[in-house]
């Protein structure tokens, strides 16, 4: 046995084991980062960035000498601080090799080592990066601010094996970054942000596709206008990598749906998103398949046409879909692992737009505070009807209208999930293969297919004083909305393991999960508890803190057990038949 959903929230999410100084402020230590002793990159980026300039572009520089620069034959190129956007397009057509890589990197005298995204940084700003057929550079601290509707800001093309680390790039069109036929390309720890806005126009902060091993991790990217990471129809990513990023729309891209911006309103209910993380083709080998894992998204709304966008989504915040009319053909999401990401303060978690998704697997994610901020719109969790052999394990679901869990596929499974104050399921009917059981229910409609039900259903009772309350009994001392902090009792459940009446005004209940609580002549156990992060891991310092009420499971909960050994034994399910 072991404990349901505990470790997708609690043990997944602790310190790694490779080191303090590469965790970020969630404790969380990327695997796919490049840096020295990188278990999947093992590159040096901070030496290559520190390395003396062999020559230096500077703002006299002609835009023939800022070529001649930057493929000759130095291998250490400095780019001095200052606006270069009047230089044209940078292109860069010479390769380094794996023993030596070459280096574009920003210098400034007096450095202090600040990100171009702060205030009052002085940036070397170019207007437009090409890495067209050329291996193996090291591109650090520049900005890349293109400024115009028609261009991408930086395009990798057929290129492999290059680094893209602590850049800022905003202000283009078509694509700020487009990764394209190229293998084990890496764009980590920069800011992507604020792509033009342009009525029927669909355009991304980040493009990935055609090529094999390329990694999106630890960047923050927002305020896309469509599409914040996507690999399009066609477009094959066998071993893709999006980790532990930070994909959102703000307020200052929401709108009423008739094209008036309304950034005042956190509730308006259209915005410039179409999807934050999306996939139209993704693997074509079981073995290396396409990973979105440890992000956290939210933001997602109606996307508002007259502002931006010509698809008009609902604004799903994880979609994984087909090519357009290919079905299971040449072009389909399939051999996804999506785990361990957290998706909130939307419209949509993850869905399945069109039918043909095959063999995916959803795991230990979490998604909570969903609304329907457009009328007439559902408000879905997880709709994942259209896929095939598809498993969905260990997820948790808190405060959510209904959490549909449309999956409406052949041979499915759905497993050990937690559903908090869920509302109903309101999905489409199931495939007579897919199972549904072994689940935890708490203040949501219970439902079971194709199988004995062996789920587990609380009842949550709101805590009033001078009440009797029997043993097993299930108490909450606030709403979920008004939780606020790790130390915050409205933040937990807890159940009654002495009968008993409750005092005539509430004391302090305990705050930490399996503590206990005397009120009255009753004895509590906080049994759910909060799950505290951060967002926002590049523009605020220190992160932006959340905290999600009863997304932590203690032993003694009652779900703690009821996942059996063996929920992951289909075979033939997701893109693993074991745990």
């Amino acid at each position: 046995m072991r404990f349901l959903v505990l470790s997708a929230t609690f043990v997944v999410f602790a310190f790694s084991s490779d080191g303090a100084l590469a965790a970020d402020s969630n404790g969380y230590t990327a695997q796919y980062e490049c840096r020295a002793g990188g278990p999947s990159c093992n590159v040096d980026v901070t030496a290559f960035a520190a390395q003396s300039c062999n020559t230096t572009i500077t703002t006299a520089d002609s835009a023939a000498t800022i070529d001649s620069k930057l493929n000759g034959a130095n291998t250490a190129i400095c780019v001095e601080s200052g606006d270069y956007t009047g230089t044209g397009a940078w292109r860069v057509t010479k390769s380094g090799t794996s023993a030596t890589r070459r280096v574009l990197r920003y210098y400034r005298a007096g450095d202090n080592g600040g990100d171009p995204w702060t205030p009052n940084f002085n940036q070397a700003k170019i207007p437009q990066l090409v890495v067209d057929a050329a291996n193996f550079w090291v591109v650090h601290r520049l900005t890349v601010n293109a400024n115009d509707s028609q261009i991408k800001g930086l395009s990798v093309t057929a290129s492999s094996n290059n680094i893209f680390n602590r850049m800022l790039v905003e202000h283009a069109g078509d694509a700020n970054v487009l990764i394209e036929g190229g293998n084990n390309n890496t764009v980590q720890n920069s800011v992507v942000r604020y792509v033009t806005l342009i009525p029927g126009a669909d355009n991304d902060c980040v493009q990935v596709g055609g090529g094999t091993n390329n990694v999106v991790v630890n960047n923050e990217i927002y305020d896309c206008s469509s599409k914040g990471i996507y690999t399009w129809a066609n477009g094959w990513a066998d071993g893709t990598v999006i980790e532990n990023n930070d994909v959102y729309v703000s307020q200052n891209r929401f709108s009423d749906c008739n094209g008036n911006p309304t950034p005042s309103d956190p509730n308006a209910p259209c915005a410039a998103f179409e999807t934050g993380i999306g996939t139209k083709a993704a693997s074509t080998n079981i073995n290396n398949p396409y990973r979105i894992i440890h992000n956290r998204v939210w933001g997602g709304r109606l996307t508002d046409t007259s502002l931006c966008c010509s698809s008009g989504t609902e604004g799903q915040m994880v979609s994984i879909s087909d090519g357009v009319g290919d079905g299971n053909g040449t072009s389909t999401s399939d051999y996804v692992l999506v785990k361990d990401n957290i998706v909130s303060q939307g419209q949509i978690a993850f869905q399945h737009p069109r039918t043909g998704p095959h063999r995916n697997s959803f795991i230990g994610n979490i998604v909570y505070n969903l609304q329907r901020y457009t009328s007439g719109l559902t408000t879905i969790a997880l709709d994942l009807g259209g896929g095939d052999a598809e498993e969905i394990y260990l997820n948790t679901v808190v405060n959510v209208p209904n959490y549909y869990m449309s999956i409406g596929q052949t041979n499915g499974d759905v497993r050990c999930n937690v559903f908090i104050d869920a509302g109903t399921q309101d999905g489409s009917a199931n495939g007579s293969q897919t199972q549904i059981n072994n689940n935890a229910f708490y203040n949501s409609a219970k439902y079971t297919a194709n199988d004995t039900d062996n789920n587990t259903s609380v009842s949550l009772k709101t805590r009033a004083s001078s009440t009797p309350y029997a043993i097993g009994d299930f108490l909450r001392v606030g709403a979920a909305n008004s939780c606020q902090s790790a130390s915050d009792s409205a933040c937990f459940i807890y159940r009654v393991t002495k009968a008993g009446t409750s005092a005539g005004s509430s004391p302090n209940y305990c705050t930490s999960l399996g503590c206990t609580t005397s009120d009255g002549s009753l004895a509590l156990q906080a049994i759910r508890g909060p799950y505290v992060y951060r967002r926002k891991l590049r523009t605020v310092m220190g992160g932006e803190v959340q905290v999600i009420p009863y997304a932590r499971a203690h032993a003694s909960a009652p779900e703690a057990y009821a996942c059996p050994s063996n929920y992951a034994s289909r075979a033939g399910i997701g893109i693993s038949d074991t745990p």
